[in-house]
């Protein structure tokens, strides 16, 4: 433990990884020995305690951890739910449709947490910056895999914006490693700052949530 500390850094993993692959081992495991079932889940439990007790996460990235397991495990009943909750609100019952609206919601609520984890515990600007881009060029890779949105140019099997989220990826990458500069304390929410989200809220609904099937003006309709 003392040679690990040596070469470790105060940034611990979100979420912990040593918890989601150790849930799914012991799925795997119970699965084909069920008699030991006790014993793989109860080494689950002592492997998640010990992450906190060595203080190599925190207990939010153990939670989280057995969160991810969980989405994983009820990956087909979770998927069912947002499709047909998905179909209901674009009246589609019944036609293959992939929900990627929610998709990118979820995964830069996610994206928000690391960003603000990292934040609050004084990484470097490069890093975090480094980082959001990472996070974002691969969920939008693997989001317009599912959009299958025709009028997209379509470059050596990908789609166009895939290139631009590998762009993402590749610039977040650059932006690790360059030297570090510490990040500023957190300030205190203004108040003053209200009216002008609520105007850059107003311009961005307008920009790419008005559909005016109406009118063959370039970007004027949705679909």
């Amino acid at each position: 433990m003392i040679l690990e500390r040596r070469y470790d850094q105060p940034v611990t993993a979100f979420p912990a990884f040593h918890v989601v692959w150790s849930c799914l081992a012991a799925q795997v495991y119970a699965a084909r020995w069920p008699g030991w079932r006790w014993f793989w889940w109860a080494f689950v439990a002592a492997l998640a305690a010990s992450c906190v007790t060595t203080g190599m996460h925190a207990v939010a990235d153990v939670v989280a951890g057995f969160a991810a397991y969980a989405l994983v495990a009820r990956r087909e009943a979770v998927w069912r739910r947002l499709r047909r909750g998905t179909e209901r609100l674009s009246a589609l019952g019944g036609k293959p449709l992939h929900p990627t609206q929610l998709y990118s919601m979820i995964w830069m609520v996610f994206v928000g947490l690391v960003i603000l984890r990292l934040w609050s515990l004084e990484v470097s600007l490069q890093f975090i910056a480094g980082t959001y881009f990472i996070l974002v060029g691969l969920g939008r890779f693997a989001e317009e895999h599912f959009r299958g949105e025709p009028q997209t140019a379509v470059i050596a099997g990908l789609r166009l914006y895939q290139w631009l989220a590998i762009a993402f990826v590749v610039g977040g990458a650059v932006l690790t490693t360059l030297e570090p500069t510490a990040a500023r304390a957190a300030m205190t929410f203004d108040a003053r700052v209200l009216p002008v989200i609520l105007v850059v809220g107003v311009i961005h609904y307008l920009a790419y949530g008005a559909d005016l099937p109406g009118s063959n003006r370039r970007f004027s309709r949705l679909r």
